[in-house]
């Protein structure tokens, strides 16, 4: 079942690419480049924002917090419980302790533009950030 979902898995300037079903997982890299093209902005200075947008996402959710974002999701934490598990190689019992860990939720327009395959920046035009119109005035 695995190898149905798993097509090929290269290795490319020792980095890995996924090819699932013919769609390849974008890269930080890849991303940058498109953000870059399409602001006008350099390479470097998209670099810095990116960095520094991840830093303060995984900073805030380190202290316990949630960042919401509209049009896009919200970051949050969610805790996992306490629970036991089995080491079955020994035959005993061991507690897990409780966890906290990272997730996404995705916001509703996020997950229609997914579902209907329209990019997020055609759903947006005219609305927000760089797209809109009243930043030239």
């Amino acid at each position: 079942m695995f190898k149905k979902w798993l097509i090929a898995c290269l290795a490319i300037e020792n980095q890995v690419i996924l090819q699932l079903e013919n769609h390849y997982i974008m890269r930080k890299a890849k991303l940058i480049s498109q953000i870059a093209e399409k602001t006008g902005l350099s390479k470097v200075d998209v670099l810095v924002v990116i960095e520094q947008c991840l830093r303060e996402i995984k900073d805030t959710l380190a202290t316990g917090e949630s960042i919401f974002i509209r049009g896009f999701g919200s970051f949050v934490t969610k805790t996992r419980a306490r629970k036991v598990g089995r080491d079955i190689k020994n035959n005993i019992s061991l507690e897990i302790p409780e966890s906290r860990i990272p997730a996404f939720r995705p916001a509703k327009e996020f997950i229609d533009g997914v579902k209907n395959g329209v990019p997020l920046s055609e759903n947006t035009q005219g609305k927000y950030g760089y797209y809109d119109d009243a930043d030239d005035e």
